[in-house]
């Protein structure tokens, strides 16, 4: 199969003057390729038509309504603990080699009509930005670390780092030392 790189490439070196074949080899494609795609004008991307049909009849089409409800009673089945059922259930009827069939049938159920996944917000923690802290009340528990002895000590804080806080006027201030801890 030939990308569309190649034949960009292609393209190029006719342009510059390379002759077909020349620019055929460079470009790592067969002569008959290159005259293909200089005539036509399209990159391999644009000439392709989408493959929509099946190449086989479903084998599950007649059973798929017992598999579901199979799977809406309960949805942690696997594929292929359920695909086992069935083959006992009808033996010689499913091979082993349609196992893979039958899963990515129950996927395609799954992401249609499963039931819902579960909602998930992540949580990005960025330091320094936002904290989580305790409060207590230290009436006296931290006065003989606080540089002035004779202040009256009120809150203590567990952000990382503790800091002394002072009651003045009945408002708790924060002292400017920290309390090394």
């Amino acid at each position: 199969m030939l990308t569309d790189r190649q034949v960009r490439k292609l393209r190029k070196l006719v342009s510059t003057g390379y002759t077909l074949g020349m620019a055929a080899v460079k470009a790592d494609m067969g002569e008959t390729a290159a005259h293909k795609y200089i005539s036509s004008g399209e990159l391999p991307s644009e000439l392709g038509s989408p493959h929509t049909w099946r190449t086989r009849e479903d084998p599950f089409a007649a059973i798929w309504e017992k598999v579901r409800q199979h799977l809406e009673v309960n949805p942690g089945l696997e594929g292929k603990s359920l695909f086992e059922y069935l083959q006992r259930q009808d033996p010689g009827r499913f091979s082993d080699g349609q196992v893979r069939t039958f899963q990515r049938r129950g996927k395609v159920w799954r992401a249609l009509e499963g039931s819902p996944k579960e909602v998930f917000f992540a949580q990005v923690y960025s330091p320094g930005e936002l904290s989580e802290s305790d409060f207590t009340w230290m009436n006296g528990v931290l006065s003989a670390t606080v540089r002035e002895p004779s202040a009256p000590v009120g809150v203590g804080s567990t952000i990382g780092e503790i800091f002394a806080w002072r009651m003045v006027d009945g408002n708790a201030q924060r002292s400017q030392e920290r309390i090394p801890g």
